[in-house]
């Protein structure tokens, strides 16, 4: 099982907490149930980004919105989150 960790600029501001924050709720909902299954492994739809070592969660209700992070060996780094 994976842990989740979330990157934290040097003035101690988390983008991806952010931006969760201001989804809507019934949005909100449905990307902590995505990322539940990110830690036991399950990524669905997702794709590394070229010249990076990021990679992308994509998800396809609403806007569709995408989570982007760094595999770990045991962790993921979510670093944010975003949509159309």
């Amino acid at each position: 099982m994976k842990t989740i960790t979330y990157y934290y600029t040097i003035d101690g501001k988390c983008p991806y907490l952010e931006w969760l924050d201001d989804l809507d709720k019934s949005i909100k909902v449905q990307v902590e149930k995505r990322v539940k299954k990110l830690r036991k492994e399950n990524y669905g739809d997702h794709k590394p980004l070229q010249n990076s070592e990021l990679s992308e969660i994509r998800m396809t209700f609403g806007k569709g919105y995408r989570i982007y992070y760094y595999d770990l060996d045991d962790a993921l780094i979510l670093f944010v989150g975003g949509s159309d």
